[in-house]
């Protein structure tokens, strides 16, 4: 038997929820390690997002605030309700005040990134997710 680290585990599930087509995509781009992480969902809207998560489990869920329709906040919200397993919640977002860092982390996200000066940060949170799985 192989014991060679991440060799047998499953890849981690990421859903992405961007309402712009070209960050969404060099998000997808950015997450996406063969193998190893798999962007499994995307979602433009509130609810598109909300209904992504009926019946899925994510490792990982990168939220923008300022959504096509509805915001980020429901689909935090939505994540943290399904209390049979951690999501690491990255928001992501081009408002980065900190009234909405704080409500960002009341609704239960893990990381707030500023995506005028944050973006590299993403793939960073990915390998200290899976580190830890390891």
């Amino acid at each position: 038997m192989n014991d060679a680290p991440g060799l047998l585990q499953k890849p981690l599930h990421a859903l992405v929820v961007e309402d712009s087509p070209a960050i969404a995509e060099r998000l997808v781009e950015m997450l996406t390690i063969p193998g190893r992480v798999e962007v499994v969902a995307t979602a433009t809207t509130e609810a598109e997002a909300v209904a992504a998560c009926a019946g899925r489990v994510f490792d990982i869920a990168v939220v923008d605030l300022q959504l096509a329709q509805g915001t980020g906040f429901g689909v935090i919200r939505r994540l943290r309700a399904d209390a049979g397993r951690h999501t690491t919640i990255v928001v992501l977002t081009n408002h980065a005040v900190p009234a909405l860092k704080v409500a960002s982390f009341e609704a239960g996200a893990d990381h707030f990134l500023d995506k005028s000066k944050d973006f590299p940060a993403v793939p960073r949170v990915v390998e200290e997710l899976l580190s830890s799985r390891q």
